[in-house]
């Protein structure tokens, strides 16, 4: 798998909103949404109607217009909600999410994704088909100047292709240090969820590709692991460095043991990888909740058999990462701990969120010598 698609690096500066984008965008109020920095918000150019007495020609110009007006108050108002949720996600320790929803064929189940991942939703442009890819990758486009892959959620799903559908849109993703697109079909709106009621499937019930499920309007929404259906996709394999892994190698780390905290099944191998290179004793976590479970028995059994560090995630269901790291503060018992809050998400808010709930450190997912280095700074001198 050629690393020139699946290794776009995402960069800090936020394209202008005057670059245009090889794929046009029809008049719905989540399309054109782009994240622009810390504040979100949409633009149209539709021209404003002029004043005046119009002639019978301009009067199907006005009618236009007016649709124009219309149109752009709906995008308006989905900046606003974008900027909401920005201020909701640093009310630290709340947890919240907010989801893009979308279904992927009629009469399917309805699908999301953490609005945070989202950069942009476009209908689903021409796309260059490529030899040798996934077959869930449907080829690639021209993204702001960039050259990503598309991917078919559907296909990835085990449902039939979206690629080529009237109803296909694009929703273009930013996390784990890269971008891509995935195929969608309708886009439906965003919405706030209480994470506490995000639970995770029930065996048997749903794929491997979905690591949770929650009730929207009574309805099933379905949480879709976008970082490993990347990872399927990709097929690239991360290593330590030597130079890290021979470093940790004459390190003595006697008791010392990590708590690893992540709903992804995906992630939770990635560290429990790093764990066994660095010598060091795991216990792994699905979520906060379980998390909190394991470190309150580990107090009742023996007050000095606390983990060494707690590296978590910070979207789960039940209890997200930032509420976690807040619950750990406030509890004498375990106030002391070390956390590093690791997630794919990535953003200006991530610095100011992580100092409010007492995090030590914040680390995007994923670099294995970046984890593993501040795992060997944080780590005490003895336990």
């Amino acid at each position: 798998m050629p690393l020139g698609l699946f290794g776009v690096q995402s960069e800090s500066r936020v394209p202008s909103p005057h670059q245009t984008s090889h794929a046009e965008a029809p008049p719905n109020p989540l399309l054109r949404l782009r994240r622009t920095g810390g504040s979100n918000r949409s633009t149209s150019h539709a021209r404003k109607p002029k004043s005046g007495i119009p002639s019978p020609g301009k009067v199907v110009a006005a009618a236009a217009d007016s649709v124009g007006r219309v149109r752009r108050q709906a995008i308006s108002e989905m900046g606003n909600v974008l900027e909401g949720v920005d201020r909701q996600i640093r009310l630290a320790g709340h947890n919240r999410m907010a989801m893009l929803l979308f279904s992927l064929h009629a009469g399917s189940a309805r699908c999301a994704l953490n609005v945070f991942k989202v950069r942009e939703v476009l209908r689903c442009p021409a796309i260059t088909p490529l030899l040798g890819q996934n077959a869930c990758v449907a080829g690639s486009l021209d993204y702001r100047g960039k050259t990503i892959p598309a991917i078919d959620l559907a296909l990835a799903l085990g449902l039939p292709a979206l690629a080529g559908s009237a109803q296909a849109h694009l929703v273009v993703t930013e996390f784990s240090r890269s971008m891509q697109a995935f195929i969608v079909g309708a886009v439906d709106r965003i919405v706030h969820v209480d994470v506490a009621s995000i639970e995770p499937p029930r065996e048997g019930m749903v794929g491997p590709r979905i690591n949770a499920t929650t009730r929207v309007d009574g309805a099933l929404v379905m949480i879709v692991d976008v970082e490993q259906i990347l990872a399927d996709v990709s097929g690239v394999t991360l290593t330590l460095s030597p130079t890290l892994h021979g470093a940790a190698s004459q390190a003595g780390h006697g008791r010392r043991w990590l708590l690893i905290v992540d709903d992804s099944s995906v992630a939770r191998r990635n560290m429990e990888e790093i764990g066994k290179r660095l010598g060091l004793r795991y216990t792994l976590a699905q979520d906060g909740v379980q998390a909190l479970e394991i470190l309150r028995g580990a107090v009742a059994e023996d007050g000095d058999g606390l983990p060494s560090l707690v590296i978590s995630d910070i979207e789960m269901p039940r209890l997200d990462g930032y509420a976690l790291t807040r619950a750990i503060r406030e509890d004498p018992a375990l106030a002391r701990l070390r956390v590093v809050l690791h997630s794919s998400l990535s953003g200006g808010f991530n610095a100011d969120t992580v100092a409010s709930v007492g995090a030590d450190r914040f680390v995007a997912k994923f670099n294995p010598d970046v984890l593993a280095k501040t795992i060997l700074e944080l780590l005490p001198a003895s336990d």
